[in-house]
């Protein structure tokens, strides 16, 4: 799942490549329906929208080869279990987030990750904004911790896959 909005810098198509078969179903969450109808991932993505969305939007990503389905939210933020059950109901028994901080966070709160596939670039960036997003914690035995199953080098990068072991102050 991504967040794709109107003033989104990349324009991802959420397709997989260097191998064979079809893609996956693009799901895009979008409390506020500012996904332009344009964007790569749109045309036949299934967008989740919250009780705030911009109909005459929604109606232009139905336009452009989308599905609008809206499902309750509060304070631009969608609830994920109603995400979660109307992807079951289509038939989705797995789930690929790629998703921001804010994304990645709420899944976490909720107790909603079964895996992490963390890609870390070696490089510096200085100030930017956390994977957690706006998660916060007290001390160290509060924090989320990753039991590694796995790292290995792919490219430059390297791929830490590792299973949540959640702290009871989640």
């Amino acid at each position: 799942m991504k967040e794709i909005t109107a003033k989104a810098k990349d324009d991802p198509e959420l397709t997989v490549r260097h191998t064979v078969g079809p893609d996956p179903l693009r799901v895009i969450l979008d409390a506020r329906c500012a996904t332009s109808p344009e964007a790569r991932a749109a045309k036949g993505a299934l967008v989740f929208v919250g009780p705030d969305a911009d109909e005459r939007r929604c109606a232009d990503l139905r336009g452009h080869g989308a599905e609008v389905v809206a499902v309750p939210g509060n304070e631009g933020r969608l609830e994920l279990p109603f995400v979660l059950v109307a992807l079951a109901d289509r038939g989705v028994s797995s789930l690929l987030v790629e998703g921001g901080p804010t994304v990645l966070s709420s899944f976490i709160r909720e107790g909603l990750v079964d895996a992490f596939a963390l890609f870390l670039s070696p490089r510096i960036m200085g100030r930017n904004l956390p994977i957690g997003g706006d998660l916060t914690f007290s001390s160290m035995d509060e924090t989320l911790y990753l039991r590694t199953r796995t790292v290995r080098a792919v490219g430059d990068d390297l791929l830490l896959e590792g299973v949540p072991v959640c702290s009871p102050a989640l």
